[in-house]
């Protein structure tokens, strides 16, 4: 994935309109993402680690 957000808030505005996108589709660009669009533990996990380097 890459993000130009400059803020914790528009990255994770723009990971939800991809997710969001990726399930109206049916097409998974990650494989963490499911087809219904939830985010399993691994996805969230890396979430949090990506959210990090922003602190």
């Amino acid at each position: 994935m890459e993000f130009k957000s400059t803020t914790i808030e528009e990255w994770l505005q723009e990971i939800a309109a991809t997710a969001h996108i990726a399930s109206a589709v049916s097409i998974i660009d990650f494989p963490t993402i499911l087809v219904d669009g939830s985010m399993p533990s691994q996805y969230v996990n890396e979430v949090v680690k990506e959210t990090k380097n922003f602190t």
